[in-house]
């Protein structure tokens, strides 16, 4: 395998509490976005040095537990939880307009 296809982490997933109780998030791939949010997740190195607003945030929906960007390039800076959430334009690191 060359660099480039190579996997960077395992989905990890971050539990919510819904009603009080502990659950894990669903990874429902109905949509594009998520598809690629996930892809994101698990093939780049990611850049940033601290998590978004939002993946501190306790109520986040974002699935995984790493907050992973990388840059403006993609998802116009937004992390792969914000993309995945469909909430990339609230992200602190999201630089588009």
């Amino acid at each position: 395998m060359d660099d480039e296809s190579e996997l960077e982490r395992a989905i990890e997933l971050k539990e919510l509490r819904e009603n009080g109780k502990k659950v894990l998030p669903k990874l429902d791939l109905d949509r594009q976005q998520k598809m690629s949010a996930l892809a994101a997740y698990i093939t780049i190195k990611g850049n940033n040095l601290e998590s978004c607003h939002q993946c501190q945030n306790k109520k986040s929906r974002g699935p995984c537990t790493l907050c992973v960007a990388n840059g403006p390039e993609l998802f116009s800076g937004a992390c792969t939880n914000c993309q995945f959430s469909s909430t990339a334009s609230a992200c602190s690191l999201y630089r588009g307009e």
